[in-house]
């Protein structure tokens, strides 16, 4: 399989996740338009080269290879008109609320950290994908919806949706209902998939 070697290596990226709770819970954004504004410098993110693919992302294309298909096609970035961006509110906020969040699949499991967009209990990388398919599902493009992972300021590992908007990048994070371009939250970014192909990632 073309760039077998690069799907198949694994980043030593301990996604302990920081899961939901009231005390985390940011205020809304006043409209990401002004947001975009007053960030316009870099509102779009910038990939640095080839990355090694988490290790949980690698099972998962090993057990369901579906998720990590290459799209048909290749339209990396969505409108950020009204309908888009409601439904991209609408979604991070329903997935935010339907997954359980749980923290102890590495634990639980002998091969390490599972990720999985089919649970009702899981932890950052679940949501992550479950919004992925969701979008999907609701028609955006997969070449615009991406699977990044990071730390946070507290030193956790930590996995977000990011989609490609005439706007710039936002994240769709468990955290917060709210949504937020890639540079205005406290996520220090490591690697993102590409929009080429999701088997693949590139560094941060």
């Amino acid at each position: 399989m073309r760039n077998i070697a690069k799907t198949c290596a694994i980043l030593f990226l301990s996604l302990g996740c920081i899961l939901p709770t009231a005390a985390q819970a940011a205020p809304p954004v006043n409209g990401l338009a002004s947001l975009a504004k007053k960030h316009s410098a870099r509102p779009f993110i910038q990939t640095r080269g080839f990355a090694m693919a988490p290790m949980g992302f690698v099972r998962l294309c090993m057990e369901e290879p579906r998720e990590c298909e290459a799209p048909a096609t290749y339209q990396k970035i969505v409108s950020a008109d009204v309908d888009v961006m409601a439904t991209l509110k609408r979604v991070n906020r329903i997935v935010n609320r339907q997954i359980t969040a749980n923290n102890d699949d590495m634990t639980n499991d002998a091969l390490g950290d599972r990720w999985s967009a089919s649970v009702t209990s899981g932890d950052c990388e679940d949501y992550a994908l479950a919004k992925r398919r969701m979008l999907i599902a609701e028609g955006l493009s997969p070449a615009a919806l991406r699977i990044a992972v990071g730390y946070t300021r507290r030193g956790v590992g930590h996995a977000t949706l990011i989609v490609r908007t005439a706007r710039g990048d936002i994240v769709l994070d468990n955290r917060f209902d709210s949504l937020r371009l890639w540079n205005r939250t406290d996520v220090r970014w490591v690697s993102i998939q590409s929009s080429q192909d999701p088997r693949i990632w590139e560094r941060l």
